[in-house]
């Protein structure tokens, strides 16, 4: 695909600039369902070894290729067909080889993302990746495991929007427009966390750890107030603000 948009490309994506990156779909759903049909193929083809008449052979046969057509009805259905260029000012987001939408930077609202790591017997085995991104005007995209090297798609999306969203959430809060995350909201007074309030003056900073956002207020071992990072939009932009703030007297 890579050749063929940078060969190609639509006016809309070319207005991008230049080619940085491909994110195309993960083979591990493929290789999963393959398994799994191989295993019961050879199952079925074991128990009915043997216990068959003269037809016995060409039984088995039949029921590994129905299962063989099933696999790939079933790939054909579920496989994720999403795929995303990284250009030098936005991303190109296409199903299959479809453009489906043209998202520069600067039009990116809100990002969220969620990682959970997965142990079994205090071994890690799992870390699953979820990235979701909001345009100004209403569109949202999300991008999983389903992306090879997602993780890294994620660190470019979070690198690349969080000056302008950080920008744009100073100038709406300087101009005295609360700013809210979640169910933190931030004033030119102070933090709200439902009906808790904060002024800045009593917050002491911010913090994440394990994937949790914890508001500090002085004099306090305990945090005021946190927040999970996976229901948190834009949390470093959050984080930057409040450690930023904390401390500050009201005018």
């Amino acid at each position: 695909m890579a050749s063929q948009i940078a060969t190609g490309a639509p006016p809309a994506v070319a207005q991008l600039g230049a080619l940085q990156r491909e994110f195309r779909p993960s083979q591990a759903a493929v290789i999963i369902v393959l398994v799994v049909i191989g295993v019961l193929a050879l199952i079925f083809a074991i128990g009915t070894t043997g216990s068959s008449s003269d037809g016995g052979g060409f039984a088995v046969g039949l029921v590994i290729c129905l299962l063989l057509a099933l696999g790939v009805i079933l790939l054909s259905v579920f496989l994720p067909r999403k795929s995303v260029v990284q250009h030098e000012r936005g991303l190109a987001v296409y199903r299959r080889k479809e453009l489906v939408a043209v998202v520069p930077w600067d039009r990116i609202a809100h990002v969220t993302q969620a990682i959970t790591r997965t142990y079994t017997n205090g071994v890690h085995t799992n870390t699953s990746y979820r990235y979701s991104i909001q345009t100004v005007e209403g569109r949202s995209f999300t991008f999983t495991n389903g992306l090879r090297h997602v993780k890294d798609l994620g660190v470019r999306i979070q690198e690349a929007t969080f000056p302008i969203i950080l920008a744009r959430s100073q100038a709406a809060f300087n101009t005295g427009q609360p700013i809210q995350f979640g169910k933190l909201s931030l004033s030119q007074a102070g933090m709200q966390s439902g009906s808790s309030s904060i002024l800045w003056s009593e917050v002491s900073g911010a913090q994440v750890s394990r994937g949790t956002i914890y508001i500090k207020k002085s004099g306090r071992r305990r945090s005021w107030a946190s927040q999970q990072v996976a229901r948190t939009p834009d949390f470093l932009v959050l984080i930057t603000l409040v450690n930023n703030l904390s401390g500050q007297r009201a005018n």
